[in-house]
């Protein structure tokens, strides 16, 4: 867990967090932290599933918007509450804050009393676990609800007015029931995949394992989405794989045009029904479903930074049921729901899109990891 105290901060408040504030509006006077103005920090990163932030003996009586954000994904996809001053308290709901869009909580409304304005001691306490949020005001349990939008994510908060607090705890709680396990893992130092060459109407694919990777060398003779499907163990369990699931692999587009494209394949049925999670060499990623060899866009593909061309990129989907969720080098992009394939395998897939192209691309490092409730 971290805990900041303040006694002996003065240049940097928050050394840890990722904090974006302007100039003077954050420091620290008496051990305490002190916001003026705006200031927001972030601390975290994708793999926390269970979370607690507490904010010791903050003073609320000036502050205009104070926010804490739980499962954060960015700035704009997050389970959090949001508070401001009314009749003497300080007032809060919780919000669900999807592609910067802000939905109301059930079980949390707004209009929350937490804090009155004059009591000195107030230490808010805002946790998960396994997906029950609950808010507590000096030790004392006011609210509680369940939500599985997002299923890890860091921690924030942002102050805008005057603000201070004695401390900020954050920690993270062991699981309640289960840590997971890897279910499957291959690092291809062994020949477990097909090595051969593919020759067709649509291109020749040469697939070789080298070096410890997997190598596609693809010579299009019409676009073509090339792809190979793993059988991987199904277990038919509710809170394990192929329900609820993360799958992840260490990908690179060593040559080849800068539309080409490649990716995840999961909840594979066969080569004519799956998902393929897409991304180009150019940065843009999307979510497809192939039906009886018939495409599906399921998210229009959008361009990130997280991306490197000619470099090894993670590339992650998460699963839970029919909901989905994408990332890649630990950054996330987008969610998707979708129900029309509730099992299935996992797989890769490389893609050209005009005859006499030619790429070469690499996998390695493909990981099915798996965290019961």
């Amino acid at each position: 867990y971290y805990i900041e105290r303040f006694e002996d901060r003065q240049s940097n408040p928050l050394p840890d967090w990722s904090v974006d504030a302007g100039a003077g509006s954050l420091r620290v006077s008496n051990g305490y932290l002190v916001v003026d103005g705006y200031a927001a920090a972030f601390l975290g990163d994708e793999t926390w599933y269970n979370a607690r932030i507490a904010f010791g003996d903050g003073v609320y009586e000036e502050v205009n918007e104070f926010h804490v954000m739980m499962h954060m994904q960015d700035e704009r996809n997050y389970m959090g509450m949001s508070c401001s001053r009314s009749s003497g308290f300080l007032v809060c709901g919780g919000v669900e804050v999807v592609n910067g869009a802000e939905s109301p909580v059930n079980g949390f409304g707004q209009g929350t009393r937490l804090c009155a304005e004059g009591q000195m001691e107030c230490t808010i306490a805002f946790q998960v676990i396994d997906g029950r949020y609950s808010v507590a005001v000096n030790g004392q349990e006011v609210v509680a609800f369940t939500d599985s939008t997002f299923e890890s994510g860091a921690v924030g908060f942002a102050v805008d007015g005057a603000y201070s607090v004695n401390y900020i705890l954050v920690y993270e709680p062991p699981y309640g029931a289960s840590t997971g396990y890897t279910l499957f893992r291959d690092d291809f130092d062994t020949d477990g995949w097909s090595a051969e060459v593919d020759d067709d109407d649509y291109a020749v694919v040469t697939k070789s394992v080298e070096g410890g990777v997997y190598r596609w060398e693809v010579e299009a003779k019409q676009g073509v989405v090339a792809s190979e499907i793993r059988e991987v163990l199904q277990t038919a369990e509710t809170d394990g794989y192929p329900n609820r699931f993360a799958y992840s692999a260490r990908t690179r587009q060593v040559s080849g045009p800068a539309d080409a494209a490649h990716g995840l394949l999961f909840r594979a049925r066969d080569y004519d029904n799956f998902y393929y999670f897409r991304v180009t060499n150019e940065g843009e990623a999307g979510l497809y479903a192939l039906v009886e060899n018939e495409w599906n866009e399921l998210v229009t593909p959008v361009y990130t930074e997280a991306y490197k061309p000619g470099e090894v990129n993670e590339l992650r989907v998460v699963t839970e049921a029919g909901r989905f969720s994408f990332w890649i080098n630990g950054v996330y992009l987008f969610q998707a729901n979708d129900s029309r394939f509730p099992l299935g395998s996992i797989g890769m897939a490389v893609e050209l899109v005009e005859a006499g192209q030619v790429g070469e691309f690499e996998f390695d490092d493909v990981r099915i990891a798996v965290r019961a409730r």
